[in-house]
């Protein structure tokens, strides 16, 4: 009886995280923000909100970060006038333990205004201007009754809007909408399951994929922008940002992945790819325990006088 009340508990402790897990987990999310994403094609900005809005990219490297597979069930449901429906589930689960993670839901319709109808557009021949895109003021281009729209040659003109005409070849939209079903219920599934809903939002994913790409300047100060207020949400000062423990790297595939501190310690010891690889396993990947390493195991005073021919001709593959 004894024994599986402890059996019991210890499974219970096993599925809880600790503080510090989850500490972890939003630092891994924010370092992958910062280093691995890029503005407008994982993420984006929109003017006067905080975060920055979650898109299929990044929903995509979150998962891959921290090991999730996603699967789908599909619902069809088809309406009146060959219009149609998509109800998506996605599942996300976690290779290592095949266990499921997190569930998302996803619709998309034909019978939504942008796939339903048709609209007639009167071109202006002015261009959009580029200060229209920070607040998206319609009086910029013109007032109500008047859009940005690329034209045939891929440029952001003004255009005056007309009427409105239900769409003809409905059936060419159904496999825009499916696509668009799936991705909304990917992004769900990816917020729920890395609890990073309060890191990204995903409700404004399509106004950020149909604007025009803001200059490099602009994204960095964006990015700074949500950063900083989403440490000032959680009270995380520069005093606890320096005392948060590393993150482990899921896997290490090339030099590249090695800081230069680093690498330069392996060379000098002459260590071979296997020798690295050990070194990195042993220390959880964690570029911290490994300096650790380094200082508990230090160059020896005089280096071998093969070294510089041993750099030249047997430098570490970019391989590892």
């Amino acid at each position: 009886m004894n024994e599986v009340a402890t059996t019991e508990a210890q499974h219970s402790e096993a599925m809880q995280l600790s503080s510090a897990q989850v500490t972890e987990q939003v630092q891994l999310i924010q370092q992958v923000l910062r280093s691995v994403m890029k503005q407008d094609e994982h993420y984006g900005i929109i003017p006067g909100t905080q975060k920055p809005t979650l898109l299929k990219a990044g929903a995509e490297k979150l998962c891959l970060t921290f090991r999730l597979s996603p699967s789908y069930v599909v619902e069809r449901i088809d309406h009146p006038n060959g219009h149609r429906e998509y109800i998506i589930t996605a599942r996300l689960t976690h290779i290592p333990t095949g266990r499921i993670w997190g569930e998302g839901v996803g619709s998309c319709s034909t019978l939504e205004k942008k796939y339903r109808y048709r609209n007639e557009y009167k071109p202006t021949g002015r261009k959009v201007p580029r200060d229209y895109w920070d607040g998206r003021n319609p009086d910029i281009i013109g007032g109500k009754g008047f859009v940005a729209k690329k034209d045939d040659a891929g440029v952001w003109m003004i255009y005056e809007a007309g009427g409105q005409s239900e769409n003809a070849d409905i059936a060419e939209a159904y496999n825009t909408v499916l696509k668009m079903a799936k991705k909304r219920a990917l992004t769900d599934a990816t917020l729920n399951a890395c609890a990073a809903s309060d890191i990204f939002t995903q409700d404004l994913d399509e106004q950020i994929e149909d604007a025009p790409k803001p200059e490099s300047g602009t994204k960095n100060a964006n990015l700074a922008s949500a950063q900083a207020e989403f440490e000032r949400e959680k009270g995380i000062t520069r005093e606890v940002k320096e005392n948060l423990p590393s993150s482990p790297r899921p896997e290490l595939k090339t030099l590249d992945d090695i800081p230069a501190d680093i690498k330069q310690y392996f060379k000098a010891r002459l260590l071979r790819v296997g020798e690295i690889k050990k070194i990195y396993q042993e220390n959880n990947y964690s570029d911290d325990k490994v300096r650790e390493y380094i200082k508990n195991n230090p160059l020896p005073e005089s280096k071998p006088e093969n070294l510089a021919e041993h750099l030249k001709d047997e430098r570490v593959p970019e391989s590892v």
